[in-house]
């Protein structure tokens, strides 16, 4: 072969040999960064928690009618009060919110009502009840990792207490319990866009006992005072969605690339690596049944038979019981494996680089024959 001969074919195989060097270094750095990036989504749509720490508490006063035995204008909290001097009572219901962290997005809401009811003390069933507002719900939003609601109402104590007296003596009931339960209720929820979770309720309440002589003022709450308490968010934002989108494009990338990395090292291959890849493979997986020798081998004693499969060689071996040589030509890249007979007969496995280089541009017709064809 001649030097410019050789120098043509390792200039295209470093250019082939960088190429695909490039190509994988492109489909690793992509495959990576797709990964990446799932695993940012994956993570991004994950519901996300921020715990919450909330107290309350209420103050009230209890204002007394006109009367000739108390000279202040009203009682101050936990007595007992005689109900029959009961005016009003002014309540003062406060609550503090608390998150432990401060990128979460929050609404909250709060209103005050109270609620009667007559129950049966035997079965604690209910006989008669109805809810009043008395402060209209207030919806505030906030990204603060605190808050505080501080309110005062007016509860006319006269009023509820007529109410039920009137109820109970209509029906002239007995052994039943009437209850006046002033509440301020606060719901949290997270603002999270495309998602809504389950809505966070806490409750201050003042229970007022109505239809007895004389009663005390009990607080009561629902709350846990300790962050044990979650609000949740979970978003689809937009830019979820970009990288997603991201994320998808960079898989399809590398899927094609690889296909098109595959077809390039295909249509690229050239005959003498075709060459090389077939001896190795036929020495790799037969080097047990093949004797190599000089190439002073005289062809011209034999009647030859060419044998297009190696395989078939090793059956030939096997009948004749006579050893395969090996004899290769490296300058013009030709090696023989043959079986001499004493017959003058001489089997031969051929593989040559111009056979290959005369296979390859077939191929490569065949192809462009295709492509064309499949273009119509």
């Amino acid at each position: 072969m001649k030097k410019s001969e050789v120098n043509t074919i390792l200039v295209n195989q470093a250019k082939r040999r960088n190429a695909i060097i490039s190509s994988i270094c492109f489909m690793v750095v992509a495959l990576l960064l797709a990964v990446l990036l799932t695993l940012t989504y994956y993570n991004k749509q994950q519901v996300q928690y921020a715990s919450y720490n909330d107290s309350g508490s209420a103050d009230y006063k209890v204002y007394l009618k006109d009367n000739n035995y108390y000279e202040e204008e009203y009682a101050e909290k936990d007595s007992q009060y005689v109900a029959e001097l009961v005016d009003y009572i002014k309540a003062n219901f406060n609550y503090d919110f608390a998150l432990d962290r401060s990128d979460v997005d929050y609404s909250y809401s709060y209103m005050i009502d109270a609620y009667v009811s007559v129950a049966d003390n035997a079965s604690k069933r209910i006989l008669y009840d109805y809810t009043e507002e008395l402060l209209k719900e207030n919806k505030k939003t906030s990204n603060s990792k605190t808050f505080s609601i501080d309110k005062d109402v007016k509860i006319v104590y006269s009023k509820y207490a007529s109410k039920v007296k009137s109820f109970v003596d209509y029906y002239a009931l007995s052994g039943v319990t009437s209850t006046l339960k002033v509440s301020l209720h606060v719901y949290v929820n997270s603002n999270c866009s495309g998602y809504t979770n389950d809505v966070n309720e806490s409750v201050v309440s003042l229970e007022i006992p109505l239809n007895t002589r004389t009663f005390g003022i009990d607080y009561v709450d629902n709350l846990v005072k300790s962050n044990n308490n979650v609000i949740t968010c979970s978003s689809p934002s937009f830019s979820n969605v970009i990288i997603l989108v991201v994320a998808i494009a960079l898989y399809l990338a590398v899927v094609i690339s690889l296909v098109k990395l595959v077809r390039y090292i295909d249509k690229t291959r050239s005959a003498e690596s075709v060459y090389d890849k077939n001896i190795k493979k036929i020495l790799n997986n037969y080097a047990s049944y093949i004797e190599r020798i000089s190439n002073n081998f005289d062809f011209s004693r034999y009647r030859i038979f060419e044998v297009k499969d190696f395989r078939d060689m090793l059956e030939i071996r096997d009948t004749v019981s006579q050893p395969i040589l090996m004899i290769e030509n490296k300058e013009e890249k030709t090696t023989y494996f043959v079986i001499p007979t004493d017959s003058s007969i001489l089997y031969v496995h051929r593989i040559n680089v111009e056979d290959i280089k005369t296979e390859i541009e077939k191929e490569r017709r065949e192809e462009a024959l295709d492509d064309e064809a499949n273009k119509y």
